[in-house]
């Protein structure tokens, strides 16, 4: 019987998708029972990152801050400065307490049992998801003097969430994830369709609202693989193109850092 950690303060614990006592109805991993690994929820798996994130979040966002700042150091006031930091802030949280909402589609809940859906690394869903919510914040929120942060901004925290399971992937001979290119999306994503879950929309509004954080601009049922495959192979080609690239991995990187922290944590604290 799978008990879950989170079930006194899950904002879905009376709810269909609660599987406290039975077993995750929305998993965010696939166990190995033969290994001795133990089921986990994706919604207690998200509240927990996002407490594990909390406990560490403001040790780098002045990091990050100065990292963007050298795209554009002389031009900036105090305020803007400050927004700024603002800005990295709420992306950061955003789209680390998202960095897994990939799994809420069918190609990563229920490929198994349904041969028309094809499996898609759930990384490559939430990156897409986390471009266009960023997007969509920052053209409707951001200041004017504050525009220029925009496209770079969008850009690396996407391929963060891209990249978070990027030593894991390389360790299993998918060299190409170091620099992802147009080709290599369209080879994975090609004539394939991502399915997100009935109530895909439903939770992570909830999780929205019981955080207090964005929610993320998913309003749609099915996103073409080339749709996809053209978003994040313009993002990198972006970051990789750019006179900057050295100073975007140096972001890039500040941003993994905290993401991979506390989604470990959330993780061997939710399988134990």
């Amino acid at each position: 019987m799978w008990e879950c950690k989170v079930y006194k303060i899950c904002p879905f614990k009376e709810a269909k998708i609660c599987g406290h006592g039975k077993y995750p109805l929305i998993r965010s991993y696939h166990e190995d029972s033969s290994k001795g690994e133990k089921p986990e929820c994706y919604v207690a798996h998200t509240l927990l990152t996002y407490k594990h994130l909390m406990d560490i979040v403001q040790r780098y966002i002045n990091v990050i801050t100065k990292r963007f700042l050298v795209l554009d150091p002389i031009t900036l006031t105090r305020e803007d400065i400050s927004s700024l930091k603002k800005a990295v802030e709420s992306s950061l949280i955003f789209s680390i307490v998202h960095h897994d909402i990939g799994k809420l589609t069918e190609n990563y809940q229920h490929y198994k049992k349904n041969k028309y859906i094809k499996w898609i690394r759930h990384e490559i869903i939430s990156a897409y998801i986390i471009y266009h919510s960023l997007m969509n914040h920052f053209l409707n929120k951001i200041e004017e003097s504050l525009s220029f942060f925009v496209e770079p901004m969008v850009n690396v925290f996407t391929a963060a969430v891209y990249l978070h399971h990027e030593a894991f992937w390389l360790w299993k001979g998918y060299l190409e994830l170091r620099v992802p290119t147009l080709d290599y999306f369209l080879s994975v994503l090609h004539n394939l369709d991502v399915v997100f879950l009935d109530n895909a929309d439903k939770i992570i509004r909830a999780l929205g609202e019981y955080l207090k954080i964005e929610i993320p601009a998913v309003t749609y049922n099915r996103i073409s693989g080339n749709e996809i495959a053209y978003t994040l192979g313009s993002v990198f080609n972006y970051l990789d193109g750019s006179p900057n690239s050295v100073v975007f991995r140096a972001i890039v990187s500040s941003i993994l850092h905290p993401l991979i922290i506390s989604d470990n944590m959330a993780s061997e604290e939710g399988r134990s």
